[in-house]
């Protein structure tokens, strides 16, 4: 055996040496790349102890008095305040009161009233990355939960957010015919459409109402406490599929007795009182109960001289469905039977003349006659989009409409993804454009009846932005938005509760905003560089 070479103790020691800095670099990279410690915990349900760090918050149902809110924890201090453009990220976990993830919903996260990420559960985690550090708002849409709403401190480079919900209660809601038969989609009986079911809900209120709530135009219809999820009973939407006699599960608060109506978009059909804690409750309806609430509407279409304009199509249609609709008879006449209520787009065309860009509100169970609907030529405008970066579009209001009992101005809407130029068909008269591009917004006024110079173009200026934030007990708002001489900004439905968010040019403002039911609130508003933040119910 040769002897060991001089050269082997020191090569080994010096193996050695290297072999443990290389150990020290790992766990020093480890523990620089870890996640924080987590800022912001939502404990369990009630009666479980909370670790130390640990806070409870519970979720705002909507339109209910919701108990004394949580505050979120904030992360320890730190020397500098991170800079505006540090891009941090937004992580952690949301469970169900009984610790198993959740496993579907929707989250939303916004800044600045800004919409800045949306991300759907399916494993119980989400993460928001590309953000900007500072106070943020989380909502969310979570199936068979208690709507959870929440504000963030994001710090950079990550801050994690692990979310308990509340319990809750859980009521499905039955419908039958006299005989026990599903009411919706039953073989031999009278035929509930498709678009009636879609419209058919159950809201649950702590007192009874005493009439219908104020039309909407939405077709999928939320009012009262909690939420509600529909059956799918004709698959259409490819959901799970409940049983044949379920309308849905109403989402509610613990321990408050309720009032559960069933309700067609806004009209009531059947109201029962629930003790709180029941698992189900079962309305016992005949098909006429539910045809009874439907409507008529009649009217004849005609032109600038009066003649009626035979082949005309007609549709009545809510937010959420469109329709080619029906052509007029020899005498320029329609008529809709079983008509939904609510506040429904009148859409009229033929050829190159087309209708008043209006909604028509319909009641339950009315015989409206609407008379000679006038159809004028449209004019055709083109738009400019080149300097709108490829986002937002122009929101068109009819400024000349006549002052008709039920009757309102109906936006038109013309997308800047259409391409650089986009040319449009709008009703003669005064027209109101409101333009929101990547680089600005604008508001032109322009009068049809002597066209502009074309492309109409807009010079986008940096916007002002309005955050309205809203609670509307019993079903929505109708806010418009009016500048300084009264012309139509804009108008919008609010749902529910939350915030909503609109970029203006500065200026001066009129908002006109209630629920129908009552007189409507005036105030008025100047909007800076800097923006406001308003508070409305």
């Amino acid at each position: 055996m040769s002897a060991p070479s001089p050269w082997l103790r020191p090569l080994q020691f010096l193996a050695a040496a290297l072999g443990v800095a290389i150990v020290t670099l790992f766990v020093a990279w480890v523990r620089l790349d870890a996640p924080p410690p987590v800022t912001a915990v939502v404990a369990g349900a009630a009666g479980e102890p909370r670790g130390a760090g640990t806070i409870a918050a519970s979720a705002v149902p909507t339109a209910t008095a919701a108990p004394a809110p949580a505050v979120v924890e904030a992360p320890p201090a730190r020397p500098t305040t991170p800079p505006t453009d540090t891009h941090a990220v937004l992580y952690g976990s949301v469970k169900r009161a009984d610790g198993s993830p959740m496993t579907s919903g929707v989250l939303w996260l916004y800044r600045g009233g800004e919409h800045v990420g949306t991300q759907s559960l399916r494993d119980g985690t989400f993460v928001f990355t590309g953000l900007t550090a500072g106070e943020h708002r989380l909502d969310s849409r979570l199936d068979d939960e208690l709507r959870l709403t929440r504000t963030v401190a994001v710090e950079a480079p990550r801050t994690r957010l692990d979310i308990q919900l509340p319990e809750r209660w859980l009521l499905t809601v039955n419908a039958v015919t006299p005989d026990g038969a599903p009411f919706v989609g039953t073989a031999g009986k009278p035929a509930i459409s498709m678009d009636m079911s879609r419209c058919l809900a159950a809201a649950a209120f702590l007192e009874p109402l005493r009439g219908d709530l104020p039309p909407s135009n939405h077709g999928e219809f939320e009012a009262g406490l909690g939420r509600f999820r529909s059956n799918d009973p004709f698959g259409r939407r490819g959901g799970k599929q409940l049983p044949r006699q379920t309308l849905g599960v109403l989402t509610l608060p613990l321990d408050r007795p309720v009032h559960v109506a069933l309700m067609l978009r806004n009209a009531v059909v059947a109201q029962m009182a629930v003790p709180a804690g029941q698992p189900d409750v079962t309305f016992t309806l005949s098909a006429d109960a539910l045809l009874g609430k439907t409507a008529k509407v009649r009217l004849r279409v005609v032109d600038e001289a009066g003649a009626p304009v035979v082949g005309a199509r007609v549709a009545l249609t809510d937010a959420q469905t469109g329709s080619s609709g029906t052509p007029t008879d020899a005498e320029g006449r329609i008529a809709f039977t079983r008509v939904i209520p609510g506040r429904l787009d009148l859409d009229i065309s033929h050829a190159s003349l087309c209708g008043p860009p209006v909604h028509v509100d319909v009641a339950a169970g009315a015989d409206l006659d609407l008379g000679d609907v006038t159809l004028r030529t449209g004019v055709e405008v083109e738009l400019d989009f080149e300097n709108f970066g490829g986002k937002g579009g122009v929101r068109a209001y009819w400024l000349d409409a006549p002052p008709v009992a039920g009757r309102s101005v109906k936006e038109t809407y013309i997308s800047a993804g259409n391409g650089r130029t986009w040319k449009s068909r709008l009703f003669p008269g005064r027209h109101g454009l409101l333009a929101t591009g990547a680089t600005g917004v604008a508001f032109l006024e322009v009068d049809l009846t002597t066209p502009p110079s074309q492309p109409i173009r807009f010079d986008l200026q940096p916007a002002s932005t309005l955050r309205l934030t809203y609670r509307a007990e019993a079903s929505s708002l109708h806010l418009t938005v009016r500048s300084r001489k009264g012309t139509i900004v804009s108008e919008r439905e609010l749902r529910g509760a939350g915030e909503y968010t609109m970029k203006l040019p500065p200026g001066e403002y009129e908002l006109e905003f209630g629920d129908d039911s009552t007189p409507r609130t005036r105030r008025a508003i100047t909007l800076g560089r800097e923006g406001a933040v308003l508070t409305i119910s």
